[in-house]
């Protein structure tokens, strides 16, 4: 008899939707791609919620010049998703289906690429909780790196 209630009470339930399938988040990324180089690639890159946490406790990993990063034996580095865009692209707006972030949980969405400059580096964050499969990213606070660029040789 209670298995029957119980087969009763999770039939019922999955007609009424009260257990659903975590949906993917869809991110709309839309940046002002003036601060961006003509030439450079721009990297998108979208975090979940267990490649930040793991973001979090990797402080003993390195980053070389190059970006490529090297944690200790052990430590798993984080790996968020990522695209690279042109800055046509950018400007038009650039659409992506996360593979790993899904309705309701936290993410981050970082854009980075070589500043109009020619010399600098161009970077915008932000986050939150996705609390639909529709996410918004256009008011991007961009920042610049300060290095001193030296002038082209003749």
């Amino acid at each position: 008899m209670v298995r029957t209630w119980a087969m009763t009470a999770l039939l019922g339930a999955l007609a009424w939707g009260c257990v659903r399938e975590a949906k993917p988040v869809t991110f709309s990324v839309s940046a002002e791609a003036q601060s961006f180089g003509e030439k450079g690639p721009i990297r998108i890159a979208i975090w979940d919620a267990e490649q930040l946490a793991r973001a979090e406790k990797t402080a003993d990993c390195s980053v070389s010049s190059t970006g490529e990063t090297n944690c200790p034996p052990g430590v798993a580095k984080a790996a968020p998703e990522e695209r690279t865009v042109t800055r046509e692209e950018l400007a038009k707006g650039v659409t992506i289906v996360s593979k790993t972030v899904t309705v309701g949980e936290r993410y981050r969405v970082d854009v980075h690429g070589p500043a109009a400059d020619g010399c600098n580096t161009t970077t915008g964050r932000e986050g939150g909780v996705a609390s639909n499969d529709a996410v918004q990213i256009s008011k991007l606070d961009l920042a610049q790196t300060e290095m001193a660029c030296r002038p082209p040789r003749n």
